[in-house]
């Protein structure tokens, strides 16, 4: 599976400066890019739409082959992206795993 950073981390110190550092990064589930495959294979326009920052859902998307992608929405957000595809005649699945997309699957 592809590993997703976007250089998010974060520093511990004390008077004397850093004393450590983390970065933090994402992997793709390990069926991310069959289930991908298998709907762009259907004829799906696929998006992704997350609330993380603009280089790791640039790198999922890139990694999962989908060419359309938005970067730090908040739920309404999504909500919004979503109503769009409908205005344009578009049936629309959504697929969310935290709580942040309970609005936009509702």
């Amino acid at each position: 599976a592809a590993t997703v950073s976007g250089g998010a981390g974060i520093a511990l110190g004390d008077e004397r400066g850093e004393q450590a550092s983390f970065e933090f990064a994402d992997e793709l589930r390990v069926d991310a890019q069959d289930t991908v495959g298998a709907l762009a294979a259907l004829g799906l326009e696929l998006h992704l739409a997350s609330g993380d920052r603009e280089a790791p859902v640039a790198q999922a998307a890139a990694a999962l082959g989908i060419e359309r992608y938005a970067a730090q929405l908040r739920p309404e957000g999504k909500l919004g992206l979503r109503r769009e595809l409908q205005s344009r005649g578009w049936r629309v699945l959504m697929i969310g795993e935290c709580i942040n997309d309970g609005r936009v699957l509702a």
